[in-house]
């Protein structure tokens, strides 16, 4: 692997799958907050970016991250909540435009923001305020899905995504090791 490839974009078609470990700095799979920042491109509508879990039920901790008719969503269920959390971007990023969005989480809120500029916040009923999951965080799909999710979760996404920043540090997709990576057409070096 050259180190060029570390900054190209990667292309992932549906099927595309990486996994990589997701603990905190003490090695525990127990969060109070997530961050991820994803710079992409697509003409999809629907489609998974992100998924950690529990286990494959809803009523077990979970967190994902869609496209969902073309908009940024971020889903969490924090396992004694009654009901699990959305919340929708209201700006739609599937134009074939590169766009950066980020999503945090603290404790109950979440918030999406889509290109520095538009956000968007909700907050769960009180309740726990950990995600417990297995350690696991998926891009670009995940291969085992509990029932009961948004149709467009199902899905895996399909474009190109450039950078990944998760909890502050890049995570460099090609390194994943899961499956051959494709680069996206017309992708240029980022400098």
């Amino acid at each position: 692997m050259r180190k060029k490839e570390l900054l190209r974009a990667i292309s992932f078609n549906g099927t595309t799958h990486l996994n990589f470990p997701y603990t905190n700095t003490k090695g525990s799979k127990r969060r109070k907050s997530n961050r991820f920042q994803v710079r992409f491109r697509t003409t999809h509508s629907s489609g998974l970016l992100f998924w950690t879990s529990k286990k494959s039920t809803m009523k077990s901790d979970f967190l994902a991250i869609a496209l969902v008719d073309g908009y940024p969503e971020l889903s969490f269920n924090l396992r004694k909540q009654n009901d699990i959390l959305t919340v929708k971007s209201d700006r739609k990023v599937d134009d074939g435009v590169w766009h950066t969005v980020s999503f945090h989480r603290k404790k109950r809120l979440g918030e999406i923001r889509v290109d520095k500029i538009h956000s968007v916040s909700n907050m769960t009923d009180s309740g726990t305020t950990d995600l417990n999951t297995d350690g696991v965080l998926w891009i670009g799909g995940s291969p085992v899905m509990p029932l009961g999710l948004p149709l467009a979760y199902y899905e895996g996404f399909k474009g190109c995504i450039d950078s990944i920043i998760v909890d502050k540090s890049p995570i460099h997709q090609i390194l994943s090791g899961e499956q051959d990576i494709h680069f996206c057409a017309h992708s240029k070096i980022r400098r």
